[in-house]
């Protein structure tokens, strides 16, 4: 909840006492009432633009997340007022009172812009948090020239709304105020018993963070955490006694933070942060007011703002023409792309979406049909609102040749793993072929023998894989043939492993992927017979020969086995009579 949201709900209810001596009973409040002040503080949460005779002021009042501004074409300078946020109030678990954070910055300034340029909007950022019972640091409000996400360094900032520091918090009551925003330079919270408060910010560095002070007999304390130095951007954390249960309040977040409070038998305050005011600016604490960001300008007399862009999706007959439109902050009356094959265009078509009324650019297209294949085409986007037409740049595309390619068959269907099998490729719209790939392989020595065929070798690769052919028209989708790639045979066993000189034997031989085999041989020589039994078992006659060789299996596809330990057969001796 908001410091003015506090402020009003304790002022209803009687219980707001002068600056400095806030001491209001948290439990009278009646329960009612703290909801209604929640949905007050909701409803504020928006972003909205309001235009009074040519003056545009846009109001940013999400906190934590970051807004942009788009600078309008024309617009060369802004007026901002920023509101930091106020310190966090403290309760006093033993009395049940608050203590009130201290307030937050109001800068007020203007600021030289660029038309068409961003800004970035950040309220009540960086807040920083102290322990449990004491009051969190509230966030800054600026407006800066690059995101967050770039990182920060003080010249990205051009106005800086401080914010006030948390109050410290003490069981047993005497919390210490935390200190205002500044200008130059933030406020310093207020003393607690025993500990001193955090710093103010200033304009080149963090406030220092308070601590338990030497003469802090009565507490025995050492602080656990230590409270933490302000930083640039971020207030530090306040410090914790656990021997007394004190805390010291959140520094609030400016320029460069203030520092944490310190913590002994009591939590001192906060420091306030620092605020940036532009050159002619003006600097104020913000009473009653939740942080925010207000920009505000006049709206020129601009019609819509366009720009033609790339045309995607292009087919033999249809085409997406894609461009940006900028209201200007007018109302869109007409919005359409014209087209033709001349620059006297000839023909038009809506864009979608409708651009409306807003300040930055939106991305428009348009699908068009009837167009003819392997032609060149003109186009741009003009866009209407009360103060004029704009048309875009002069843009071409060229429709495509041919539709994409299909796949119907390839012949034959599988080959060795090895790659170089010739095979055709059968389909439709062969057209300016740029690859043929077998899965994600591409395939060697591609020849496109008419719009339906093609002559390729597959290269090497496994399994079974989508063969697919891409044109200038697109790729043929994967599915419509495959090919499979054979393992080459392998022998694992022989049975007998011996025989007569002569031949003759008939030989078992198991492995795998003998599908199709047509030929065994015993060393140089092919089996006499052959058998396929299975694609693992062969049976085969030995030819004649002498000595150990290996036994090897050829299949026309695959190609042939490697020779394998198990695959040597042993010629006897043939005896000789006398």
């Amino acid at each position: 909840m908001s410091r003015a949201a506090v402020e009003d709900a304790v002022e209803a209810c009687g219980l707001l006492t002068p600056r400095g001596k806030l001491r209001s009973r948290l439990a009278t409040l009646p329960p009612l009432l703290t909801v209604g002040v929640g949905v007050l503080a909701l409803s504020l949460a928006t972003t909205r633009a309001l235009a009074d005779g040519g003056t545009v002021t846009r109001t940013y009042v999400t906190e934590g997340t970051q807004g942009t501004f788009v600078v309008p074409v024309g617009v060369e300078q802004v007026h901002v007022v920023a509101i930091g946020g106020g310190g966090g109030s403290a309760v006093s678990k033993k009395e049940r009172e608050i203590t009130e954070g201290g307030l937050g910055a109001r800068v007020e300034g203007e600021l030289t812009v660029t038309p068409g340029s961003t800004l970035y909007v950040e309220v009540g950022f960086k807040g920083r948090r102290g322990p449990q019972d004491a009051g969190l640091g509230g966030g800054a409000s600026d407006v800066r020239t690059a995101p967050r996400s770039s990182g920060l360094s003080p010249d990205d900032r051009l106005i800086v709304a401080g914010a006030g520091g948390g109050a410290g918090g003490a069981p047993g009551g005497g919390p210490g105020i935390g200190g205002d925003a500044g200008g130059a330079e933030g406020e310093e919270g207020e003393f607690a018993a025993y500990a001193s408060p955090g710093k103010g910010g200033t304009q080149t560095h963090g406030g220092a963070a308070g601590g338990a002070s030497e003469l802090n007999e009565e507490g025995g304390c050492s602080e656990s955490p230590a409270a933490q130095d302000g930083a640039l951007e971020t207030g530090g954390a306040g410090g914790r006694c656990h021997v007394s249960g004190a805390e010291g309040g959140g520094g609030g977040a400016g320029f460069y933070g203030g520092g944490g409070g310190g913590a002994a038998l009591g939590g001192a305050g906060g420091g306030g942060g620092s605020s940036l005011v532009p050159t002619g600016g003006s600097f104020s604490l913000a009473e009653r007011e939740g942080p925010q960001v207000q920009i505000s300008y006049t709206q020129p007399a601009n019609p819509p703002a366009v720009v033609t862009g790339a045309a995607s999706e292009l087919g033999r007959e249809t085409a997406t023409l894609n461009a940006t439109v900028n209201p200007e902050d007018g109302e869109v009356s007409g919005c359409l792309f014209e087209y033709g094959t001349t620059e006297a265009y000839g023909s038009t078509a809506p864009c979608s979406p409708a651009p409306g009324a807003g300040i930055a650019p939106v991305e428009v297209s348009a699908r068009i049909a009837g167009l003819r294949s392997s032609t060149a085409y003109h186009y741009r986007i003009v866009a209407t609102n009360a103060n004029g037409t704009s048309d875009g740049g002069d843009e071409t595309f060229t429709t495509a040749t041919h539709n994409p390619p299909t796949v119907t068959s390839v012949s034959p269907e599988d080959g060795p793993q090895a790659g170089g099998e010739t095979l055709t490729i059968s389909g439709s719209e062969f057209f300016d072929v740029t690859s043929v790939k077998f899965g994600s392989t591409p395939a060697e020595g591609v020849t496109v023998d008419s719009p339906e065929s093609i002559t390729a070798q597959s290269p090497a690769g496994s399994g079974t894989v989508s063969v697919t052919v891409t044109t200038a028209a697109g790729t043929s989708p994967a599915g419509g043939a495959s090919f499979t790639f054979l393992p080459l045979p392998v022998v694992t066993e022989l049975s007998p492993k011996k025989g007569p000189g002569t031949g003759g034997t008939s030989v078992q031989i198991a492995g795998s992927g003998f599908d199709s085999a047509s030929t065994v041989s015993f060393g140089a020589n092919a089996a006499s017979s052959v058998t396929v039994n299975s694609p693992t078992s062969i049976t085969a006659v030995s030819p004649p020969g002498t000595g150990t060789v290996d036994v090897t299996v050829t299949t026309p596809y695959a190609g042939t086995s490697a020779i394998a330990k198990k695959g040597k057969f042993k010629y006897k001796k043939v005896k000789t009579k006398m």
